[in-house]
């Protein structure tokens, strides 16, 4: 799980400026594959002199090869569970000379770690409390805009020299936009 915390201005509802802190929490989901995995240190000279390799290029790991997807037909392995209709196999060949031509992989198991749920919550220190009902919430901080919608949990209040101050804490009730300011 991760967390970011960050002293920003806030706005609720579009009011005032308040101090308060912003709160990322993004947990992490592991996943194992038994797939095999493209060997990104791969590299290939066919038998007509072009040279192949995995690129960093994530859009286009193969930029000169051809990808063809086919199908096969079902040979029973899949112990039934493909109904009978096959399964697709991918092979490549040169863009230019069309070999055959098959990068490498690395053989699994492989464990992924990727990105899992993703919960908000904002502080906010100012004289307003906010009422038990969603609000619209907007903070800044370091040259980026955060904006979402929050239901208000938790609101404090001081009162010094009869000025009441509120510490609200706000939790995030969808996802957690962002852009530049």
């Amino acid at each position: 799980m991760t967390t970011a915390t960050e002293t920003i201005l806030v706005y609720i509802n579009d009011g005032p400026a308040m101090a308060g802190e912003l709160n990322i929490d993004q947990e992490t989901q592991q996943i194992l594959s038994s797939s095999a995995k493209p060997d990104t240190r791969w590299t290939f000279t066919d038998s007509h002199g072009h040279y192949h390799a995995h690129s960093d290029e994530q859009d286009e790991p193969y930029p000169t090869l051809q990808r063809h997807v086919e199908r096969e037909e079902c040979d029973g392995s899949c112990g039934g569970t493909c109904d009978g209709e096959g399964f697709p196999t991918v092979r490549y060949t040169c863009l230019i000379c069309d070999e055959d031509v098959k990068p490498g992989a690395i053989p699994g198991p492989h464990r992924y770690f990727i990105p899992g749920l993703k919960s908000w919550t904002v502080r906010a220190h100012g004289l307003v409390k906010p009422s038990n009902e969603k609000v619209s919430v907007r903070v800044e901080v370091d040259g980026l805009i955060y904006f979402g919608v929050a239901m208000p949990t938790e609101a404090i209040g001081e009162g010094y020299a009869g000025i009441t101050t509120y510490v609200s804490t706000l939790q995030g009730v969808g996802p957690l936009g962002r852009r530049k300011a």
